[in-house]
């Protein structure tokens, strides 16, 4: 059965019949355990952290469940898993190529595939340069405006207890920020026009700067 087990319980007149309820759902074993079957049909036991849109496709989705990877409908199909499993977090879908996919999992590790979503282990993870210790659903998010010569599908940008910046789609990444002491990042706001303008929500505030990372200024703290 799936894992991270939450409950079980027997069944008072058959001790070899037992039911566990866990991140997948309901599951039944008949023979006390050595074997499973799922009982979660047309039952709803998924949780979804974030989606992706595509920019160029308003039919195709993608999804971050908690324990249960990445999802996708491409063209309105049908729904599936991407090939990613575990907690998946946020997904990005480029705008210029819907061939090239980011994908986010759990504690801010992050993959990316150049020819599509249903690709099954085409997956390259690309986080390796990023040294933080993440929070468990990192904030990721790709620039909507260019940063001087660097085309905005380039860029992207996640949370950590620094806020990290590629500009190379993946290829490497350099904080551009300090460790704020009210950490760590919650959630990224990236000007739509000005890639310059960044704000970062943390537990305890909010930071912006005004220079791609330059200098930080608090707007606000909450009380």
């Amino acid at each position: 059965p799936h894992v991270d087990q939450h409950s079980i319980a027997f069944n008072p007149r058959n001790q070899t019949q037992v039911y566990i309820g866990c991140d997948g759902g309901v599951y039944l074993s008949q023979d006390a355990g050595y074997s499973w079957t799922y009982r979660s049909n047309q039952m709803v036991t998924g949780r979804f952290y974030r989606i992706g849109l595509s920019p160029t496709d308003y039919k195709t989705t993608l999804a971050g469940a908690q324990d249960q990877g990445t999802w996708s409908i491409v063209t309105g199909g049908v729904t599936e898993m991407t090939g990613l499993g575990g907690d998946g977090s946020q997904p990005i879908i480029s705008p210029v190529s819907a061939n090239t996919v980011y994908s986010e999992l759990s504690e801010g590790t992050i993959y990316k595939s150049t020819v599509g979503i249903g690709c099954g282990q085409c997956w390259n993870r690309i986080d390796g340069s990023i040294s933080d210790t993440p929070p468990w659903d990192a904030p990721m998010k790709m620039s909507s405006a260019a940063l001087g010569t660097t085309p905005a599908y380039n860029i992207l940008y996640v949370g950590h207890p620094h806020l990290w910046r590629t500009l190379n789609a993946g290829a490497s990444w350099t904080a551009i920020s300090p460790q704020f002491s009210n950490g760590p990042i919650n959630a990224i706001g990236i000007s739509l026009v000005d890639s310059y303008n960044i704000y970062v929500g943390l537990q305890n505030g909010i930071m912006l700067t005004t220079n791609a990372g330059n200098s930080w200024t608090q707007k606000l703290t909450s009380s």
